[in-house]
């Protein structure tokens, strides 16, 4: 399989408390919602543009409660998806 990479923009991060961790604090589940990038129409050959043609409409949704991978991510930024095939007898650690 060929990478697929697509290009999704996040529009938005929501937390929600859904239990206690063993110290009594609450834990956190934070939840990122990313978006198709769209093209500009002042601006023709943007790259946005071609991942519009590609990929026109969508959503991505990742729930996380690491806060070291969720800080990293901005509101309005833009971010490269790129979509792999996990091989057979690979797993993550």
């Amino acid at each position: 399989m060929v990478p697929v990479v697509a290009k999704f923009k996040l529009s938005g991060i929501s937390t929600r408390e859904y239990g206690n961790n063993p110290d009594g604090t609450l834990k956190i589940l934070r939840t990122l919602e990313f978006f198709p990038v769209y093209p500009k129409s002042d601006e023709p050959n943007h790259e946005n543009r071609k991942f519009w043609e590609a990929t026109p409409s969508g959503k991505i949704e990742l729930g996380s409660t690491n806060d070291k991978a969720t800080n990293q991510f901005e509101i309005g930024k833009e971010y490269y998806i790129t979509f792999t095939e996990k091989p057979l007898g690979v797993i993550a650690e």
